[in-house]
Parts: C-alpha cells; sequence; structure tokens
C-alpha cells in the first residue's frame, strides 16, 4: 500500500488512522512498513495484538513516542487480539485519559482538543472474555465525556458499522458512500451523530478524490467501516480526508484495511519545548595533535589492523611456492563426553607412507574430539618439508576458521582459550614454514577413502595408551634454515583455505502457519496475511541463521528488551541539574566537615610526584608487556566487549585489531612521562531517567560518565597491579577487604 507524499504545510497537521490486522510487534521491524506510517504526526492504530507488558519493549518509529492499550493476557495461551495505539510525532504533546481509556479505545488529550482512537469488535464477535463492558457501550460514554468538554473532538478507527450515505443530522453535510448498506452498529453511530454533535466526514465534501470510498476490502466483498468523525465544533478546523487507494495487489498488503488520513489545523495540538534528543554518535572536533603522547596516541590507533594485515604479521611472508603436497587430518574421540574418553589423532599421507601417524592426544584436559583434529594439524606441519606448498584436508571447520581467521585475534588474548597451548604451537609451525600452506574442508564419512584413512587412524590413536600432557614447543624442527633475502617474499597469501569465515546460511525451512484471529473470524475470509506471512518467516531464518546462543539472545533481546526510556526535560535544564552534582559548591554546606577538607588538601599536597618502588619485585614499576595486554583483551572480550565509546569513538573491538606491542608502548610511554593523550581527558556526560520517577523533574536523571575504552583498559591493567600487590601481602585471617 502506498500513500503519496503528505502536504504537510506549517499549519496543518495530519493524523492517520489504520486497521493493520495485527502483529504490530513483528511489523514496525519492517522498514517498509515503518516508511508508511513514519510521514503522519499522529498515528492511530488498530488490532495491534500486544499484550500489555509488550508495550515497553516493542519498537517505535524514530522521532515518534509510543502510547498504547491493550487487551490483558488471556488464560491458557489464547491468541491474541485487539488493541490499539497512538504514535505520536515528538514535540507534539499528547497525553493519555487513562480514565477513559481502555480496552481498544485510546483517548488523547493534546491540550486543544480529544483524539479518539477505537476499534469495535463485530457485533457476532464475542468481548466478555477479556472486558467487562461491551466495547461499543464504552465508546458512547467516551463520546459522552469528552464532548461536554469545549474542546474539539476527533474520532477515528473501524467501528465495524456501515452507515450508507446517512448523516446524523440533515444539517450536517451531506454523504455520498460507495458502500449502501446500513446495518445495526451503523445505526448506533448515526444516532451517536446525533445525540453528541458529530459529523461523519466519510463521504463528504472534504474527502479527496472519491467521496465515500471503500475501507475493507474481503474476498467476501467491500465495505465502508472505518471513520474519520468530528465534533461540529472542530468541523472548521479539517482541512481534508483521504482515504488511501487499496493496493494492487490485497493479498500481499500489510492488512485488509487502507488508512484514513485527516489532515487539521495546527491549532489543534499544543507543542511542546525541545527536549533533550538521544543521539546514537556525538562527533567530536579535535585540535591537531602537537604533544608527543598524542602522537603517540594517533600512532597506536592507526596501527590497527584489518585480518589481511593480522595474518601477514602473524604468519609472516612467504618464499617458495611448488606444486602441492597433500596430507588428510582428523580426530577422534571414543566415549565422548564420558569420564572414560579417549581422544587420538590420524594423519595420513597416503597408502603405506612411512609418514602416515595414529597418535593418543595428549592433556591436559579432557579429552576431546576438537584437540584430536588440532593435534592431528601439529603432527602433519612437524612432518612435512616446509619449503614445499603443503595442502592440509580436514573435516573440522574450526580448525580451519582459527588458523586461517581467528588466529590473530586469539594469538593477541595469548591464547586463552579451550585446546590454546595446541592452537599456538599449530600457528607457531605455520608461521615458521617458508612455503604456503592451504586448507581444504571435506565433509566427514563422506566416502573420500584417503579421509575416512584417516578417520582410522585416529580411532587407532583413540586405543593408545595415555602418553601425559603435552610439551609445548620451543621451534621448530627446521629452525635452522635459513629464510631467503625478504625481497625475495612471494606475494602468495601464506595460510589460505577457501572455506568462509562464517557458516553459510541453513537450507530454507518449511514455511510457518500463521493462526487465524483470535475473534473467531474465518481467515479465508481476510486479506493481508502473504507480506506478514513473509515477514514472520524472515524473522524465523534470522533466528536460525545465527551462530551460537549468544547471537541468538543478542537477537532476541533486541526485539524484546523494554525500550531507553525518552527523556522529557531541556537539554539546558538536565545540563544545569548535572553540573550542580559534578563540581564543588562555591560555600560548602553548614554539615560539611570543613576541617577534614582543609586536611585531605593539605595531605594531598605534600605526596610527592614521584615515589620510590618499594614492593620486593618491583611491581609498580613494571611496564607493562604484551602478555598484560593480552590479559586484558581476553578480560575484555568476556566481560565489557559491547560497552559504551567514550569521546574518542573508538570501541574494545577497535581496541581488540590494535597489535598488543603498540598498546604496550603507549600505556608505558603514558606512565613514564605521567601523561595521557589529550583526547582521554574529555569524557562524555548522559543523564538516564531512573526508572519509575517523573521524567519531567532533572533531579530524578541519574548521571552517567563514559570515558574513552582505551583508557579504561589502562585502569584495568593498573587495577590488576593493585589486586596482585594485596593478594601476595600477609593479611590477617578475618580481613575481607578487596581492593
Amino acid at each position: 500500500m502506498t500513500a503519496t507524499n503528505v502536504d504537510n504545510p506549517a499549519n496543518s497537521f495530519t493524523i492517520m488512522s489504520w486497521n493493520i490486522f495485527g502483529n504490530y510487534a513483528a511489523k514496525i521491524l519492517s522498514p517498509e512498513f515503518n516508511k508508511e506510517i513514519g510521514r503522519y504526526d499522529v498515528v492511530l492504530l488498530q488490532e495491534t495484538h500486544l499484550w500489555p507488558e509488550e508495550e515497553s519493549s516493542t519498537a517505535v518509529p524514530p522521532g515518534y513516542y509510543m502510547i498504547a492499550v491493550s487487551r490483558p493476557r488471556r488464560a491458557n495461551w489464547q491468541r491474541r487480539g485487539g488493541g490499539v495505539m497512538a504514535l505520536v510525532r515528538k514535540g507534539i504533546k499528547a497525553e493519555a485519559a487513562m480514565h477513559l481509556s481502555s480496552g481498544d479505545i485510546i483517548v488523547l488529550d493534546l491540550g486543544n482538543c480529544y483524539i479518539v482512537g477505537a476499534y469495535i469488535l463485530p457485533t457476532t464477535s464475542r468481548w466478555e472474555g477479556w472486558t467487562d463492558v461491551n466495547p461499543e457501550t464504552h465508546l458512547r460514554e467516551v463520546l459522552a465525556m469528552c464532548t461536554v468538554s469545549s474542546k474539539p473532538v476527533i474520532v477515528m478507527g473501524d467501528l465495524n458499522a456501515r452507515t450508507a450515505s446517512l448523516s446524523g443530522s440533515p444539517l450536517h453535510p451531506r454523504r455520498n458512500s460507495c458502500d449502501g448498506i446500513l446495518n445495526t452498529r451503523g445505526r448506533q453511530v448515526l444516532s451517536w451523530a446525533q445525540d453528541f454533535a458529530l459529523c461523519i466526514l466519510n463521504g463528504t465534501t472534504t474527502e479527496d478524490h472519491t467521496p465515500g470510498r471503500f475501507t475493507s476490502f474481503q474476498p467476501n466483498g467491500q465495505a465502508v467501516v472505518d471513520y474519520a468523525i468530528v465534533s461540529l465544533s472542530a468541523l472548521a478546523l479539517v482541512l481534508h480526508l483521504k482515504v488511501l487507494e487499496p493496493p494492487k495487489n490485497p493479498d500481499n498488503a500489510w492488512a485488509d484495511h487502507t488508512p484514513l488520513i485527516l489532515t487539521v489545523s495546527r491549532t489543534m495540538a499544543v507543542m511542546e519545548p525541545t527536549r533533550v534528543v538521544r543521539q546514537e554518535k556525538i562527533q567530536m572536533e579535535w585540535p591537531a595533535a602537537e604533544s608527543q603522547i598524542d602522537l603517540l596516541w594517533e600512532a597506536t590507533m592507526k596501527s590497527k589492523e584489518t585480518l589481511e594485515q593480522g595474518l601477514e604479521r602473524l604468519y609472516g611472508q612467504t618464499y617458495y611456492q611448488t606444486q602441492e603436497v597433500q596430507v588428510y587430518t582428523d580426530g577422534s574421540c571414543l566415549n565422548n563426553g564420558k569420564r572414560n574418553a579417549t581422544a587420538g589423532s590420524g594423519v595420513f599421507w597416503g597408502l603405506h607412507s612411512h609418514r602416515n601417524r595414529a597418535r593418543r592426544v595428549p592433556g591436559p584436559g579432557p579429552q576431546a574430539n576438537n584437540r584430536g583434529e588440532i593435534f592431528a594439524v601439529i603432527l602433519a606441519l612437524l612432518d612435512a618439508d616446509p619449503r614445499r606448498s603443503l595442502r592440509i584436508t580436514t573435516d573440522s571447520e574450526l580448525v580451519i576458521r582459527e588458523a586461517c581467521y581467528w588466529a590473530p585475534l586469539h594469538d593477541s588474548m595469548g591464547w586463552d582459550r579451550p585446546n590454546g597451548d595446541l592452537l599456538r604451537d599449530m600457528v607457531k609451525l605455520l608461521a615458521a614454514r617458508l612455503a604456503p600452506t592451504r586448507f581444504v574442508w571435506i565433509k566427514g564419512h563422506s566416502g573420500n577413502e584417503w579421509g575416512d584413512a584417516a578417520d582410522q587412524m585416529a580411532k587407532d590413536g583413540a586405543r593408545l595408551p595415555d602418553t601425559g600432557d603435552y610439551r609445548h614447543l620451543v621451534d621448530a624442527p627446521w629452525a635452522a634454515i635459513e629464510a631467503p633475502p625478504r625481497e625475495n617474499a612471494l606475494a602468495a597469501r601464506k595460510v589460505s583455505t577457501a572455506l568462509p569465515e562464517t557458516p553459510n546460511k541453513r537450507p530454507v525451512v518449511p514455511t510457518i502457519e500463521v493462526l487465524d484471529d483470535p475473534d473467531g473470524r474465518d481467515g479465508r475470509s481476510h486479506r493481508g496475511r502473504e507480506k506478514t506471512c513473509k515477514l514472520q518467516q524472515s524473522m524465523r531464518d534470522a533466528l536460525l541463521d545465527c551462530k551460537g546462543p549468544g547471537e541468538f539472545w543478542r537477537l532476541i533481546r533486541k526485539w524484546t528488551d523494554a525500550r531507553p526510556m525518552e527523556p522529557e526535560v531541556s537539554l539546558e535544564t538536565l545540563t544545569d541539574e548535572l553540573r550542580a552534582r559534578m563540581n564543588a559548591p562555591l560555600e560548602m554546606p553548614a554539615s560539611f566537615n570543613r576541617e577534614q577538607l582543609d586536611l585531605n588538601k593539605a595531605l594531598a599536597a605534600v605526596l610527592p610526584t614521584h615515589s620510590v618502588d618499594t614492593t620486593p619485585d618491583g611491581l609498580f614499576s613494571q611496564d607493562f608487556g604484551e602478555d598484560d595486554i593480552a590479559w586484558g583483551k581476553n578480560h575484555v572480550r568476556t566481560h565489557t566487549l559491547d560497552s559504551a565509546t567514550g569521546a574518542d569513538g573508538y570501541t574494545y573491538s577497535d581496541i581488540m585489531a590494535i597489535p598488543n606491542l603498540q598498546i604496550a608502548e603507549l600505556f608505558n610511554a603514558c606512565l613514564s612521562e605521567m601523561e595521557i593523550p589529550s583526547r582521554w581527558l574529555a569524557s562524555l556526560v548522559i543523564g538516564i531517567p531512573k526508572p519509575e520517577k517523573d521524567r519531567k523533574v532533572a533531579a530524578n536523571y541519574r548521571l552517567i560518565v563514559l570515558e574513552c575504552c582505551l583508557l579504561k583498559f589502562l585502569t584495568l591493567l593498573i587495577d590488576r597491579r593493585v589486586r596482585t600487590y594485596a593478594e601476595r601481602r600477609d593479611h590477617p585471617k578475618n580481613t575481607e577487604w578487596v581492593p
């Protein structure tokens, strides 16, 4: 369904009303649906099919805030239904009149008018299961309450009423409707129009294009059941009504109703003062670096490596390229996952080759198949000629991706991961080779004779006696072979594979069944399912394509976590509040201990700029090394990788791609010169509304300071030194102090 651009001059105000036929939570994730509704000032939606607890987590179009009224969750997991919502453009003041809103009716007070959004069930549907009052009766009561006020009233929504071309009074504008049927609900609506001085706009001269256009299109017929109705006091403020055309393919539409667009005078709404605007990323301008520390910081950040650069640094250059020698490797584990598990490694160079190997996998740690796969590659590399191109064929995707994609990152983290002892030596051997190594993946147990031979040798190895723990390689056996001059290096990539870094998408899964709507209507009589089915299918595919539990739950949280609460104070007010909290007052309050403050200042003044490190091993005067940086990266990756950025905009993920040596040099320079990069002196200060507090009061905002990630990384390492010092000292037994 496509609407033309809305003619929305500065003195007008547009209201959209649309029965979207359910699945708002899924539809709002579609950019197409967002574009459909994101061009109006107020959007009234019916049949959202939300539960009350989902209102805070469901997405909202950019630039809008939500006011929703949903049906209560049904018992025994009954299907969803009903629900109404208002999406209001930020800057427009709108408050829900909750004493009037309930069930499928929402009442907005815009200061200068009331807007009522309503969905009234068909007369054949039951309402007793979710409300105590007939929605039709409740809407009449709402109209009675709102029209008593002097404010203009606008009513829009799906009333499931058919009023033919009749008006509530002969004094009202004449109507001409394409729907000539009058039903019982229609007579009720006409009586409301007469009793409460309301005017039905559908089919009047205010409707653009074809007056009285159909609003509902079903396989069983079309009808006018969606209305725009205004009080007579608002009639002079109505500019025009537009009922959008039905789509050319109704089955591929978002819903089986067309939207209604009502344009009224801007005086209907009250505009709010400018509020704090949430920004995804703040761009700051920095002066050119002049100090040595600033220049070193710039060089450090520019040393961030791409994957190709990291692999070249880790593996070095290629000096020989010959016809490939092929070898097949495999790992196996008997009684996998049990206490008596035994793992083996198999290497197959060819029939009757003296280099074929069947070995028991060494410890430490549990015997497992992956450990056998890695150890098999190590055995193959130890027996391979380092000056001849090598092709290693394996059924282990993990081994290939570790060698060809993940090695730079895991090396920078000190190989603190499962089987890190073997992975470290596998990478060491690959780097020591002078010729390229290409990894080829084959499916295990697929009938490949050489692959099956390697598998059998791995099983034979698993039956061998325990060989004890693995002994790390000091150097490759061919370390004495001198590499040719660097200028003789070849352009060939040293370690490569055709296996992609991430697994291919899963095969297409069967389409999901879409249940009929909860109000008992025949599903075949409603259109608009095809597009929704495709959207639901794409969401299901996104879940199935997740590479692991972490990615799966991140996606679930993206869809279901509560939205950040929007601030409702001006930026100036919030700035004044936060500045007062962060700075000492000019005059201390009477309750403050002035003597203690003076003593603290005096003690701080006598602290020396430099002090002597008296720890036995010089713990606090030791430079940070690459191992320290590796520890820090491993800690960050498992604890705070997704932390917010500071003023410089660099993330922890950026830091992970910087070589450890460069980071260590910067940190050591900061400590020796007692100076830090100028960008670390700037922090981002933000205010976050406290839960359950009035967001219009600046004092109810929590102050959060965002520092640069690399600065926090340095303080993490310093904190580790302090903790190490405390742990090495002899504490009294009852001391529970933790630094």
